[in-house]
């Protein structure tokens, strides 16, 4: 099929796409994401998805493109269902439990459950459905909501996170509002965790189901606040993610604002010189930051800072400390893109040696030997051993240590690209003098997917591989004014010692963990405890934070590659622009509500408001002016925080509510 479509694949049969231009093929306007490009994990095919959504949007970019001028020739969207009020009705309440094949239906009884529910008060309808979130299920929950007059819908089956908003659109579709619907999840907490005792599970179910009716027979229709959009986006970094995710928007026509804190754009690619398979990096880097600095899409400020981020998804305004000083932005949503830094090392006699650098040092030194070639007089001194154009001196040595600094107690985590970068590096070494000796030190060696026929290669070129013990690194020294690595190797089973001209380092990743905690607490969102910035799922939201409009790419993120670097910056952009494409925003119904009789504005929530969405203010009541807790729509997640906090009991939580939680006990309790 890939040879009839004219699609490059490499010599594994996954398909091929250049670096710098992934997820793109070799043919023009179709794409390539997840395990058809390469092995990967969920996380990588869901940011390779979200790039290549980003890479089709740009493509059918409407603000350049004649042809979709008018989207009604291509589009028709569907006509909203008028919303049905049931306030006054009758509760009828409506069950629907999965099979979900052998997920749920081969470790309990489906029918008892069906059954049980069937009995339960205010509940005219409950049947089964062999996989309920089908196109058929769907249109069967539809189809029962109007031939029983249902108002209120149960379905039980596995998580909400991933499929309540898929029942609560039938809901909607079906005319009713989609809060009315609450799901019991028996998967997740019953078939998954009983699977050896089916009759625990079927119970276990049981009360899931009880308790989900209970909660249903007190919804209420919560109303979502639509919003309007800024189109723009901010930019947080100037490196190789953030102008990747600053061409992919402009691509699509919206207007980028790019921070960055230092004199020039490119972070840490600037000392890179060609990835493994030699292409090169610097040419890409240059063409990249020339078309970033000439777009009229695009404000670059360089030398800049932000100093305070206010508002919220589809609405924020950024100050941002400039050499001219303060400049005010506003924007729809903000991808942070603000990279990490080597953690330099006072080990292994670095910054004592001139003759010890680190792999970065090493090909930047290198990758500037290749820019000058063409001046004979261009010598590149690494302390004594003058390295011209990329050369080494006949029967010299180089000695690469592996994690250092990294996978210990003070930094836990790997930094990925270590691996690789001293094996590209070696390579480079052999093919510039086959005659150096070129000796990796490692703990294991990481070079995940294709990156494995590079290890290969760097085998059979002669570089050598030693292995060394989790407590025992080897030791560098200086002897009679060379350097000397003594390791105790684990197969020899005795201490070696190699002599060494170039002593490299793998210095690992470190975020600027000051600064992360600065923004991160200016858009409210988390960091993991290494300091980088943590995304709102590992899986399933790869690319976005907790806090919506908000977005992360790059070494932010964590360790990685330049070209995962560049994927996940066009898969920012991709996400960040199913916000500003939309003309307005629909806020969520399951936010908190105060009760103003109840509120004695003791100003409690407001201290435990992790969104700034609710404060004291002084307001109109009872032709009063009066101070009480007031919610921002817009800014509230729902977290439940205030509520919890509130001593008078005067917040409550959409969709949670303290009565649907009791009403919940008590159906558990009746069993």
């Amino acid at each position: 099929m890939l040879k009839n479509l004219s699609i490059r694949t490499d010599r594994y049969g996954f398909i091929s796409s250049k670096m710098p231009a992934a997820p793109e093929t070799s043919r023009k306007g179709i794409l390539a994401c997840g395990v058809a490009a390469g092995p990967k994990d969920i996380p990588e095919t869901v940011v390779e998805a979200s790039a290549a959504a980003a890479g089709a949007a740009k493509a059918a970019n409407p603000f350049d493109v004649d042809l979709y001028k008018d989207y009604s020739e291509f589009f028709t969207e569907e006509p909203e269902v008028p919303e049905r009020d049931v306030s006054k009705e009758p509760l009828r309440i409506g069950v629907f439990v999965c099979h979900c094949g052998v997920n749920i239906g081969g470790y309990l009884t489906i029918q008892e459950v069906v059954k049980h529910a069937a009995d339960l008060p205010f509940v005219v309808y409950s049947d089964e459905s062999l996989y309920t979130c089908s196109v058929d299920a769907q249109k069967n929950i539809s189809e029962m909501i109007a031939q029983h007059r249902l108002n209120r819908v149960v379905v039980a089956s596995c998580t909400p996170r991933t499929h309540e908003p898929l029942f609560q659109n039938v809901l909607k579709k079906s005319g009713l509002n989609p809060y009315l619907f609450t799901m019991a999840n028996i998967r997740d907490q019953c078939s998954w965790v009983h699977m050896d005792d089916m009759p625990a599970a079927t119970e276990k179910a049981k009360e899931l189901v009880s308790m989900a009716v209970a909660k249903a027979t007190l919804a209420k229709q919560l109303k979502r606040k639509k919003i309007n959009v800024d189109k723009a986006v901010l930019v947080i970094g100037g490196g190789v993610s953030g102008l990747s995710a600053a061409t992919e928007m402009s691509g699509m026509g919206y207007h980028v604002y790019v921070v960055e804190k230092t004199d020039k754009l490119g972070g840490n690619a600037l000392q890179l010189g060609s990835d493994n398979y030699g292409r090169d990096i610097s040419e890409y880097l240059c063409d990249v930051i020339r078309n970033v600095s000439t777009d009229e899409n695009i404000t670059v400020m360089l030398n800049s800072e932000i100093h305070e981020i206010d508002g919220y998804v589809g609405n924020f305004k950024t100050t941002v400390s400039t050499p001219d000083g303060n400049k005010e932005i506003t924007h729809g949503a903000v991808i942070v893109a603000v990279g990490a830094n080597a953690n330099n090392t006072e080990k292994f006699l670095y910054g004592k040696n001139n003759n010890v650098v680190t792999h970065l040092e090493l090909e930047n030194q290198m990758n500037q030997g290749d820019r000058y070639s063409d001046s004979s007089d261009v010598k590149v001194d690494l302390s004594g051993t003058l390295l011209n154009h990329c050369t080494c001196p006949p029967d010299s040595s180089v000695v690469m240590i592996q994690c250092v600094d990294s996978r210990d107690s003070s930094h836990p985590y790997c930094s990925r690209v270590c691996c690789n970068q001293a094996i590209r590096n070696a390579l480079k070494l052999k093919k510039s003098n086959p005659e150096c000796n070129v000796t990796i030190m490692y703990r294991e060696i990481r070079s995940y997917g294709i990156n494995e026929k590079f290890y290969t290669e760097a085998r059979r070129a002669g570089v050598q591989f030693v292995r060394f013990d989790d407590s025992d690194y080897p030791v560098v020294s200086e002897k009679d004014g060379h350097l000397l690595v003594t390791i105790n190797d684990s197969l020899l089973g005795k201490p070696v010692e190699y002599p060494a001209d170039i002593v490299s380092l793998a210095s690992s990743m470190k975020p600027d963990i000051t600064e992360n905690t600065r923004i991160a607490q200016m858009l409210k969102v988390p960091l993991n405890q290494e300091g980088f910035f943590l995304e709102a799922h590992v899986k399933l939201r790869p690319v976005d934070f907790a806090t919506e409009g908000v977005y992360i790419a790059g070494l932010a993120h964590t360790p990685k590659s330049l070209q995962e670097c560049i994927v996940q910056g066009k898969a920012a952009a991709g996400r960040a622009a199913t916000v500003v494409a939309k003309d307005m925003l629909e806020t969520e119904g399951t936010i908190a509500c105060v009760d103003t009789e109840l509120c004695t504005a003791c100003g409690a929530c407001e201290k435990v408001c992790a969104y700034k969405a609710i404060e004291v203010q002084e307001i109109e009541w009872r032709r009063q002016k009066l101070k009480k807790a007031v919610v921002n729509d817009v800014l509230c997640k729902g977290c439940g925080t205030c509520s919890a906090t509130c001593r008078c009991g005067a917040v409550d939580i959409g969709g949670f509510a303290d009565e649907q939680i009791i009403n919940e006990i008590e159906y558990l309790l009746r069993q």
